[in-house]
């Protein structure tokens, strides 16, 4: 799903104009981003954690390179491999 989706499904499930969904998404990405950069982690309770890496360059130590790596939740894995009850 696209970030668009998401923004209207979140508005039909809390009943809000799109444009606060996307407003609500925006700072929710941004306080991941911002805390990533504080604290090279961010958890999400029954979501999951976001971790900040990096890898330093043995060429050249000066060359830092990032990567992010998410970790979900026990419970966000087991409603992933639920079956659905179609």
């Amino acid at each position: 799903m696209k970030k668009s989706p998401l923004i209207e499904k979140i508005a039909r499930s809390a009943n809000i104009e799109e444009q606060q969904a996307k407003r609500a998404i925006n700072i929710i990405l941004s306080g991941i981003v911002e805390g990533l950069r504080q604290n090279k982690s961010v958890a999400l309770g029954d979501f999951g954690v976001f971790k900040l890496l990096s890898n330093v360059d043995s060429n050249d130590q000066k060359n830092i390179k990032n990567s992010l790596r998410f970790i979900p939740s026990t419970k966000l894995r087991q409603a992933i491999n639920k079956p659905d009850k179609s």
